[in-house]
């Protein structure tokens, strides 16, 4: 759905999708893109406005934006016995909570060397590499 904006006086059309040139959105990507009314689109404005003349020189193209998508990724607790050994497990997965359409990326903190008793545990955090498609939290 568009929001188009009209001068004073003008009677918008019932637009459809064909009504809009859409050939300037190029990616999917976070960013802006450049929407024009089609040919069928000024076509369906000058008909809805006989008393006027309007020409495609009298349309300010519009904006389509793609916003960042929000997402959570919340490192596991995690527990072990001391035995002298690294942690070896497979349920160190962090938890994201949002809608994402491509994989993150991030890593968490390699347990792999950690082999001593510590008296507060060992942080496991969130490192958080390139999203430019989604605003992370931790």
């Amino acid at each position: 759905q568009f929001n188009v904006k009209l001068s004073t006086g003008l009677v918008a059309p019932k637009w459809q999708a064909e009504d809009f040139d859409l050939s300037g959105i190029t990616s999917a990507n976070v960013g802006s893109s450049v929407i024009k009314l089609s040919d069928t689109g000024l076509q369906k404005l000058q008909k809805a406005n006989p008393n006027y003349t309007i020409e495609s020189a009298n349309v300010t193209d519009g904006q389509f934006h793609i916003t960042a998508a929000p997402v959570t990724i919340i490192a596991p607790t995690l527990t072990k016995s001391y035995d002298g050994q690294s942690y070896t497990g497979n349920d160190n997965q962090a938890k994201v909570v949002g809608q994402q359409a491509a994989k993150l990326n991030y890593s968490l903190t390699d347990l792999s060397q950690d082999t001593n008793v510590q008296t507060n545990g060992y942080a496991i955090t969130v490192q958080l590499g390139d999203n430019p498609n989604y605003n992370v939290k931790t």
